[in-house]
């Protein structure tokens, strides 16, 4: 519902009155131009932002890192309800002062360290948690804030916490200063990020709408980005397709994309198939006439009131990969750490896995002790069974979602997904034509590589004893995924 003015109004000159008071955070122009600051603002949102259709009257909209409220003051007609977010005390108190009298336009500030805008923060950047509930806003507007925040771990956090605060769907616009054209840099008076983190940092939680702008290096020339945010459950229509019969269902790093290449390769080799789609078994099923499979990290299991995997996937064949928990958040760690850094470099391998292990073992209980007979089949793989005997194991799976059993096929899959194979592929950036995924792009750094050798029991030597007993004890009090583990150490 559209918001009902109160009737109040201040003319451009009565603005540039109220501006002349600011005497904190940034102007364009300079301090000078602080009189300037009402028209500049209804410039950039009439010119930049409007365009763009992000909101409509009567959404909620958070701007994020508003400063002296010059993008507030160009939405003031727009009959949106308004939350500013900032950490610049002084900006606050101005922006407080200047709109209270309109009455749905809010202002929050925000403690979080910044060695330019506010060196005496009591939060740490990587920590801060906006002042919103979740799920409670339509827009978010990011003008001119990744371009001050240094490292992309305070990125990563700033976009978790918009994600968190945005409704399904909602919206985001955000600036950013990118490489190429810019040199990269990190400093609060300038950030700029390679392109390449850029969307590493949006991953699959965003969608973009829209691009423009931020082609020179200009001082003020950013990339513009609009967003969407990706509701899991509405990504998941193409895995819960009326087509699609098996499904492989896996946490995140749990060898995933080994299996990917296992099977293409497999199915490409089997039927004849070109490999433009081998890493992508959907397409790759489907347009062979071949029964549909689907890969998925099962995305939405940990949003509130999701429906059970029972009524989600009823009649579909299940594929459950399992990996050894311990083993899969280390794995998923050196992911986060040293490829889409969203970890702090002060976040410890320990800290992450221990923090991380009740989700994960929640995750495999949810699978593991569904009621079977709600689907079109259940087995169980896991990844420790693959490095044992992958052919095998294959051959397993194929026969399961009802593919042609075929040898040579088997060992040129296990040849074609062999570890140098898969690394040399992912260095050469042959994985990113054949998977439409930015964490495929290459990268310099071994540790950052998607493509990892995967030994078994590395998730144990990143703890100390004491740590080890207790994930173990946790483990153990998961009864499914306690059980699984014990029959897989005694061979089972």
């Amino acid at each position: 519902m559209p918001v009902k003015s109160n009737g109040y109004k201040r003319s451009p000159e009565e603005w540039a009155q109220v501006c002349l008071s600011v005497d904190s955070g940034y102007v364009p122009g300079g301090k000078r131009q602080a009189a300037g600051l009402y028209e500049n603002g209804c410039k950039y949102v009439r010119e930049r932002i409007r365009p763009l259709g992000l909101w409509k009257a009567g959404d909620v909209v958070l701007d994020i890192g508003c400063a002296n409220g010059r993008v507030a003051m160009g939405l003031l007609e727009e009959g949106v309800f308004y939350h500013g977010l900032e950490i610049v005390a002084g900006c606050v108190k101005f922006c407080e002062s200047a709109f209270a009298p309109w009455r749905n336009f809010h202002f929050h500030y925000l403690d979080a360290a910044n060695p330019r805008y506010n060196p005496g923060g009591q939060i740490q950047p990587e920590r801060a948690v906006f002042p919103l509930p979740d799920a409670s806003i339509d827009v978010a507007i990011a003008s001119s804030l990744f371009t001050h925040l240094e490292t992309p771990e305070v990125a990563a956090r700033y976009l978790g916490e918009t994600w968190r605060v945005l409704k399904p769907g909602g919206r985001l616009f955000a600036t950013w200063l990118r490489s190429p054209p810019n040199e990269v840099a990190q400093s609060a008076a300038r950030t700029v990020y390679r392109e390449a983190d850029i969307l590493n940092l949006l991953g699959g939680r965003w969608t973009i709408l829209d691009t423009s702008r931020g082609l020179t290096d200009a001082p003020h020339d950013q990339w513009t980005l609009a967003l969407s945010k990706s509701d899991p459950r509405v990504s998941m229509h193409y895995i819960l397709a009326k087509d699609v019969q098996n499904v492989v269902v896996s946490a995140q790093r749990s060898g995933t994309t080994w299996l990917q290449a296992l099977l293409g390769a497999y199915l490409c080799t089997a039927y004849g198939l070109p490999d433009g789609n081998l890493m992508k078994a959907l397409d790759l099923t489907r347009s062979a006439g071949l029964p549909v499979t689907a890969f998925t990290h099962d995305p939405q299991r940990d949003l509130p009131a999701c429906p059970p995997v029972e009524t989600e996937y009823a009649g579909k064949r299940i594929a459950l990969l399992v990996r050894d928990p311990l083993d899969t958040l280390l794995s998923q760690f050196m992911l986060a750490r040293h490829r889409r850094r969203t970890v702090s470099a002060e976040t410890s391998a320990r800290d992450y896995i221990l923090e991380k292990l009740p989700a994960l073992l929640a995750f495999y209980e949810a699978w593991l002790g569904a009621d079977k007979s709600a689907f079109g089949g259940f087995e169980v793989y896991t990844y420790e069974a693959f490095h044992q005997d992958a052919s095998g194991e294959l051959e397993r799976l194929a026969q399961f979602f009802g593919y042609a059993s075929n040898r040579e096929a088997r060992w040129a899959a296990v040849e074609f997904a062999d570890f140098e194979h898969m690394q040399a592929m992912e260095k050469s950036g042959r994985f990113h034509e054949h998977y439409a995924v930015n964490d495929f792009l290459p990268v310099e750094d071994a540790r950052a590589m998607r493509t990892r050798r995967g030994r078994m029991g590395r998730g144990r030597r990143a703890l100390a004893e004491a740590d080890i007993e207790r994930a173990e004890k946790s483990i153990a009090a998961s009864p499914l995924v306690g059980a699984l583990y014990a029959r897989e150490a005694a061979g089972g």
